[in-house]
């Protein structure tokens, strides 16, 4: 492989430590912008000095100090922490170009603007990003028409958003370009001609707007590692690629590139199918002047471009994702005179290995169905683009719909038997990320074909790895309260078992809660698979995601009747009471319910559920008095009857909070604050304690 090639390479793996660290449960560096800067910094001083040393012909240290430039360049663009914009709602009025008129499944209708100013016509947004927003009024602006907007901002995981606002047509505006019209006018045919879900999915493959799409197919695909089969990618476009190929004769290629130009064009230029159309357009200039290109410098050429052309962005997890996989499938691809199942499973297993560890820190779980599935499903690709293509002209509709739903039967059929297989997705709590990168490697290294590269030299390469895997043991027992909104689901992480503590919140669905949350944060602490559970009570917001844990892994619920107690087994080292807290028969749903008392070896915690007033009281007289380390505070810190006899008998030095950013001004704070007390939320991060606990340090 070139420089430029390793250059990439390392830029991709400290990407991937980066996200792999970013997962819940990271506390983030206290001046994260000044070390992104300061990266940025090293990586154009590295970055001066290769160019020097290649001049006076030092080459071996200008290719060293090359790839840190690479390793500094993935620090300036690390991932930023998901921080919670401070502002819950406010209402506000504004004004944009309508580019989006869309009819909602909940009722009302959602759109998109840009060119946004506020209400005194000052701009808010750079002209080409978008705003969106939903109304319940019955109106129907016309599109390119400028609107006035007025509603309540509100915060949402990737920005903000108008909720039901009036909508008030001002007339024409500037109108829309071609590309925006063209997509524009695919969906209203692709609505028209098509029925929910086939038209969901007809978006989604041509124009990337996969947010329609069915959740149960959406789950299907997720559990089996195939998501990406349904998101519009460089894969779609590729199969656009050889299908044009195909039908067109040699005096007609030159029609292909205008073609595929505009698939491009109505997938509104979607980083996967910009990397896409590069890499293709590239080789058919090369092949048309005579010179061939080996894969791996096509790669490395597109990484390169790409990062040259996202400015100074953090390092997305798509752009990260895709790469990782292509690499691995250019470093594993199997030779000319491979067997036709070596060639069809070979290139599915590297994309597999390249991708498994990141996800595996993100999400706590591995698909390995993915690796003979994924060619399988692929075959329903070519089929329904042409189908979704064809729904586009009224004429052929009856014929893709026929065609969409035949498919969409036979997806069925085969989902209804691989979702009862194992591992649909593997829960793999046990293995730590970085022994899979190690494996992954290995594996790749064993598939890859690198000329004049002997096994020890293979073996060399992984070194800076296990560096990585000895000095992120960090695998220690610890309590942990994981960032869910409102709600509440903790654990404490013992050395052969765990215990979970309540799993449920009012702002997560509870796939998103186990797979995105709950599971990547258990396998981030080392947590074994062997897991106790106790519920302080039946309310959603503390366990709608118990159902969705059990369907991955088994656990065994504990729990105690009121005013007794239970001392929880196998825990070392930590030593848990369970205790039934007295209730006064109000009949409120969380007055009584279960608290833990955990005793272990860097001081005490107590965890409450929803418990006030006369069960915090009766509290004190069942649990020895303080000082403690840390209180889990009840209701989510919106209770306080009760609460500050409870806290001047326990004298928590720390108090935690399991709450979203929709709860402020807690009602708890002032108590805290008049006895000097510390207090911290799972706003946006877990809470360990001891502190810094995690598997990945900075």
């Amino acid at each position: 492989m070139s420089v430029a090639c390793w250059a990439a390479l390392v830029f991709l793996l400290v990407s991937a430590w980066l996200w792999a660290a970013r997962g819940p449960g990271w506390h983030a560096p206290a001046h994260m912008d000044v070390l992104r800067a300061r990266a940025g910094w090293a990586a154009a001083a590295a970055t001066f000095l290769t160019l020097g040393g290649l001049y006076v012909g030092a080459k071996t240290s200008g290719v060293g100090l090359l790839l840190l430039s690479a390793a500094c360049l993935a620090w300036a663009r690390a991932p930023l922490p998901r921080v919670p914009p401070p502002l819950a709602s406010k209402a506000i009025e504004i004004s944009g170009r309508l580019v989006r008129w869309q009819a909602s499944e909940f009722g009302g209708h959602w759109g998109l603007i840009d060119s946004v100013n506020n209400a005194s016509g000052k701009p808010l947004l750079a002209p080409d990003q978008v705003f969106l927003f939903s109304s319940k009024v019955d109106v129907t602006p016309q599109l390119s028409h400028t609107v006035r907007l007025r509603g309540v901002l509100q915060s949402r995981n990737s920005g903000y958003q108008l909720r039901n606002c009036t909508v008030q047509d001002l007339g024409p505006g500037r109108p829309l370009g071609i590309r925006a019209r063209m997509r524009n006018e695919v969906r209203r045919r692709l609505q028209n001609n098509l029925p929910p879900p086939h038209q969901h999915l007809a978006q989604a493959l041509l124009l990337g707007e996969k947010g329609g799409l069915d959740a149960d197919q959406r789950q299907s695909y997720r559990q089996l590692g195939l998501l990406h089969l349904l998101a519009i990618s460089g894969m779609h476009f590729w199969v656009w690629q050889a299908f044009l190929k195909r039908i067109f004769p040699p005096s007609l290629q030159w029609l292909r590139p205008i073609i595929l130009f505009g698939f491009a064009m109505l997938a509104n230029f979607s980083a996967p199918v910009v990397r896409a159309l590069t890499a293709v357009f590239l080789r058919d200039w090369l092949t048309s002047r005579g010179r061939g290109i080996a894969g791996s410098q096509l790669w490395a050429i597109a990484v390169w471009v790409e990062l040259a052309g996202l400015a100074a962005t953090p390092t997305s997890l798509g752009f990260l994702l895709t790469y990782m996989a292509t690499g691995a499938l250019i470093c594993g691809s199997p030779p000319a005179h491979a067997s036709s199942w070596r060639k069809v499973l070979q290139p599915s297993t590297c994309a597999f290995l390249g991708t498994m560890p990141t996800l595996h820190a993100l999400q706590g779980t591995i698909e390995p169905w993915s690796i003979p599935f994924t060619p399988l499903l692929a075959l329903l690709m070519p089929p329904r683009l042409l189908a979704s293509l064809a729904a586009v002209q009224a004429d052929l509709a009856p014929i893709s719909l026929q065609l969409m739903q035949a498919m969409q039967n036979l997806e069925r059929s085969f989902f209804s038997w691989a979702n009862q297989l194992p591992a649909t997705p593997m829960s793999a709590l046990g293995l730590h990320s970085n022994t899979l990168l190690i494996g992954s490697g290995l594996a790749l290294l064993t598939f890859s074909r690198i000329r004049g590269l002997s096994l020890i030299h293979r073996f060399a390469l992984l070194t800076p790895l296990v560096a990585v895997s000895v000095f992120n043991r960090g695998n220690s027992p610890a309590i942990a309260a994981f960032p869910v909104g409102h709600g509440l689901a903790c654990a404490i992480i013992g050395e052969e078992k765990s215990l979970v503590f309540d799993l449920g919140s009012a702002d997560l669905n509870p796939v998103t809660l186990i797979d995105r949350v709950f599971m990547p944060a258990m396998a981030r602490l080392g947590a074994s698979q062997n897991l106790d559970l106790v519920l302080s009570h039946q309310d959603h917001d503390h366990t709608n995601g118990v159902h969705a844990l059990e369907d991955r892994l088994s656990v065994e619920l504990r729990q105690c009747a009121a005013r007794e107690s239970l001392e929880i087994e196998g825990m070392q080292p930590f030593r848990i009471q369970l205790i039934g807290c007295p209730t006064a028969g109000s009949g409120a749903s969380n007055e009584g319910g279960l608290v833990l008392d955990v005793r272990g070896p860097h001081g005490r915690a107590v965890m409450l559920g929803d418990q006030f007033g006369y069960g915090l009281r009766e509290l004190r007289s069942m649990m020895a008095p303080g000082p403690i380390e840390v209180l889990l505070l009840p209701h989510h810190g919106l209770t306080t009857d009760g609460l500050g006899e409870l806290l001047d008998h326990l004298q928590p030095r720390q108090a935690w909070v399991s709450t979203s950013m929709k709860n402020f001004p807690l009602p708890m704070a002032a108590p805290l604050q008049a006895r000097g007390i510390e207090w911290k939320t799972t706003c946006t991060t877990a809470l360990t304690l001891p502190s810094g606990i995690l598997c990945y340090r900075w």
